[in-house]
Parts: C-alpha cells; sequence; structure tokens
C-alpha cells in the first residue's frame, strides 16, 4: 500500500483479492470508492513476421482478446512513410504474455522498450525535431 497523488494505491496478488477490493464500498468507517489503475494494469509487447505486412492494426483488437490498442510501426525514407510488418501491442495485463495468436499466425512478443530521444534523452521522441549545432572538437 502507497499513497499517492489521487489516493492509496493497494496491490493485490490474487485475482480473489481483486474482486473483494472491487466490491468494497467503505474502509474503516469512510466511504470509498474503488477503481482500477489503467497504466498499472497494462502492458506492452512487440511482434514482427513477415506475414502481418497486409494486416491491419484493427485485426489484432479482433482476434487476439487480450489485445486494447495497436499500432504499426512506420519508418521514413526521405519525404515517404514505409509500414513495416512490426506492430506495437498494448495488453490488458501487467505483463505481455510470450506467445500469442493472431488468427491462425503464432507470434512471439518481445518486450516493448520506447526509443530515447539521443539529444534531449525525451522518451517517445526521437531527433527529428530537435535542431542541434553539432561541432567537432579536436
Amino acid at each position: 500500500m502507497s499513497k499517492t497523488g489521487k489516493g492509496i494505491l493497494l496491490e493485490v496478488d490474487t485475482r480473489t483479492d481483486e474482486e473483494r477490493l472491487m466490491r468494497m464500498n467503505e474502509l474503516a468507517g469512510v466511504k470509498v470508492k474503488v477503481t482500477r489503475d489503467g497504466y498499472l494494469n497494462m502492458s506492452r509487447g512487440v511482434v514482427k513476421d513477415r506475414d502481418l505486412k497486409g494486416c491491419k492494426s484493427d485485426e489484432f483488437l479482433e482476434y487476439v482478446p487480450s489485445v486494447i490498442n495497436a499500432r504499426r510501426i512506420e519508418i521514413r525514407r526521405g519525404d515517404r512513410r514505409i509500414k513495416t510488418n512490426t506492430f506495437v501491442l498494448t495488453f490488458n495485463t501487467p505483463t505481455p504474455p510470450q506467445k500469442i495468436k493472431a488468427g491462425y499466425l503464432p507470434l512471439t512478443v518481445r518486450r516493448y522498450v520506447p526509443r530515447r530521444c539521443a539529444v534531449s534523452g525525451v522518451i517517445g521522441m526521437g531527433t527529428d525535431g530537435i535542431n542541434v549545432e553539432r561541432k567537432r572538437i579536436d
């Protein structure tokens, strides 16, 4: 149990404890509102396969029950955007599964590590939007 800016964070180990906690309306004589934390109860993973080239993001939501969001990775070549066969999947579980089955296709889920900007250190931002003068130091 820890205190957060929005209230108290309780972590439980079993589904039974979670169900009991979700039904709770009062704690030590004080009315409480119990909600799941959306950020802590989700995870991300990456799937990549040659057969995913023609796949749409919506198909993961339709065929894989634990996927709540899917985003295709795109790369830039000059002024063109090229769709890759790699997807970042968001799961409704605290840890991503090791394997999923999308339709007939068995896929291995790798851990998602967001790209960190080499200049500013901000996660999720590339160096494309930053103007930096680079000087050679001899």
